[in-house]
Formats: structure tokens, C-alpha cells, sequence
């Protein structure tokens, strides 16, 4: 991790175009999603790709490759053993890059990547099924500690298994945690019947949201959400909820060692990424943040979140 620091903070001494002005990639990129297609980090990895080709900020192809499981592990793994050192390679990198490790032994994380550049970060909603008996986040507390485990809870990720972790000890409950390769499945698992609640980014439910199918009952949200799909969740701060904040935040990353030259080339298309129309409309669509860091910028803010991360999981 130490040395993964001080790449990126020699490189955030030089101006983007510094040691890129003569680079240019020759081959297509392999963009490696670390996750299965319709959740929130497919969506958005293919954003990126979508606004790089709009915006005409790379000569060659980003080409998505989804590889999930693991929790990001077998995406990153995949890098880690096919792509170190090389410049024809990139990932999406979120909180899993960084909580896997802490929870598995042996996990690829974000420390055996490079970070490039993070471009938003989103907070979490409790959502129950439209029928569901729990109506509020006071009814699920009530049922969730009648007995250990007596509500499931369907998580797409580390991310959610930890938010529903933070969630499960600021009520005194511990919730039977189902777990699936992204929000496109536990989706599904709710919708169907399956299990009683899940917990996720909204931007990832947007559509079910709207059209009345779940409801929000909480939020990790410091204040309400704006929009008008998600202004009547609480949070739970103001339902007398104490519990640390936690967010997914999601960027980019490039396997370990990448050529200097590439990773100032890639942060600054990156960055320009950020800025673009399709991110724009995409963050606001997803009710989420902007968060832009780069270089040492980056690399520290991920190192500060993996401390945060370790004291929750005590």
C-alpha cells in the first residue's frame, strides 16, 4: 500500500499532460468490470466508457469485460494476474477493493491495483417490497430484534453487507445476510419474495422506486435526498439513529505497476470523464455525488476509508 501511495504522489507533482503529452495508447482497453451486468458498478463502468467515446478523449476502444464474484476479488484477481505492468488495461474500483481484503484472507484489493481516478459516491437505502408489513424502519427494527437473524436481508456486495452491518448495530439487530454478485440479483431476491429487505445505492432502484414496486424506509443520507422519488425516506439520523457514515464511492484503477506515461494519460482523460454531460446526467439520475480525486489525492482518501472500514468490521 505504502508504495502504491508514493506512485501516486511523485505522479501528482506533474500536470496531467506532463509525461502524457507524448503518450498515446495503441491498443484497445480492456475495461474489466468486476461485477455482473445491471448493477450499479456495471452501470456505472459502462458510463465511463460511454462518456469517454462522446467526449473523444481516447483514440482506442474501452471494452467492457464483466468478471464478477468475490466481491470484486475475481475481477481485480484478474488484473492482478494478467495485466501488471501492462497499459491495455483498466477496472472499476469501488468500497469492495477495499473491504474484501479486510474480510477474506488472501483477497486482491485495491493496494495490488493503481488507482487512476474516482468520479462519484453514493449513500444507502433500507428498501422493503411495496406489501411489505414493515412500513417503517421502526417496524423492521421491532421484528429484526424479536430474535438473531429473524429478518434476511439481501446484499449485492461487501459494500452492502457492511452498510447493512452498520444499519443491523445502530438498532441492536443482527439481520440474516443473503448474499448475490450485485443489485441486479437482489433486485430479483426482493421482488420476489425471497427475503424481507435489502440495502443499496437507489440509484441502482430507481425504476422500481418510481414505479411503486419498493419503498425506502431509512437512509444513511446525513439530510434527505432532493429528488422527489426519495425526499420522503428518512434518515435515519433524524429517526434519533446514530451510526457512522459509510458510502460506496466508485472510480477507476489500472493493474499494478502501469506505465507512468499511462497512468497520467488515463487520469486525465478520467478527470475530463468527470466533467462530461453523460457523468453529469448520470450522477444526478443515480441521486449520488460528484467525488473527483486523482492521484495522491486519491490514494489517500481510499487508504483513510480502508480505516474506517477495518474499525467497523472489529
Amino acid at each position: 500500500m505504502f508504495t502504491s501511495i508514493l506512485r501516486a504522489t511523485w505522479l501528482a507533482v506533474l500536470p496531467f499532460g506532463a509525461m502524457a503529452q507524448d503518450y498515446v495508447p495503441t491498443n484497445d482497453i480492456n475495461f474489466v468490470i468486476p461485477w455482473a451486468p445491471g448493477g450499479g458498478s456495471d452501470i456505472f463502468g459502462r458510463k465511463v466508457i460511454e462518456a469517454v467515446r462522446a467526449e473523444g478523449l481516447a483514440r482506442v476502444n474501452l471494452n467492457p469485460d464483466n468478471r464478477p464474484g468475490g466481491s470484486s476479488a475475481v475481477g481485480i484477481g484478474y488484473v492482478v494476474a494478467n495485466a501488471t505492468g501492462k497499459d491495455d488495461t483498466l477496472t472499476v474500483l469501488n468500497t469492495a477493493g477495499v473491504i474484501t481484503p479486510l474480510m477474506v484472507q488472501g483477497a486482491p484489493g485495491w493496494n495490488e491495483l493503481t488507482p487512476l481516478a474516482n468520479l462519484m459516491a453514493e449513500d444507502y437505502v433500507v428498501f422493503v417490497k411495496a406489501d411489505s408489513p414493515f412500513q417503517t424502519l421502526a417496524d423492521l427494527q421491532t421484528a429484526a430484534t424479536a430474535a438473531p437473524q429473524a429478518v434476511s436481508f439481501a446484499v449485492g456486495g461487501v459494500g452492502d453487507q457492511l452498510a447493512s452491518r452498520v444499519v443491523g448495530q445502530a438498532i441492536g439487530a443482527e439481520f440474516n445476510l443473503v448474499s448475490f454478485s450485485g443489485g441486479g440479483e437482489t433486485i430479483n431476491a426482493l421482488l420476489g419474495g425471497n427475503v424481507d429487505a435489502t440495502i443499496s445505492n437507489p440509484g441502482e432502484f430507481l425504476g422500481q422506486i418510481e414505479s411503486g414496486a419498493i419503498r425506502g424506509i431509512g437512509t444513511t443520507r446525513a439530510e434527505r435526498y432532493e429528488d422527489d422519488a426519495l425526499s420522503d425516506i428518512p434518515t435515519l439520523a433524524e429517526l434519533g439513529i446514530e451510526h457512522p457514515v459509510i458510502q460506496n464511492w466508485r472510480g477507476v484503477a489500472g493493474p499494478a505497476d502501469m506505465p507512468e506515461e499511462a497512468v497520467a494519460y488515463w487520469q486525465g482523460v478520467l478527470a475530463k470523464a468527470a466533467e462530461s454531460a453523460v457523468m453529469q446526467d448520470y450522477i444526478t439520475q443515480s441521486s449520488a455525488s460528484s467525488l473527483v480525486l486523482t492521484g495522491a489525492e486519491y490514494s489517500d482518501y481510499i487508504a483513510g476509508q480502508e480505516a474506517v472500514f477495518e474499525e467497523l468490521l472489529k
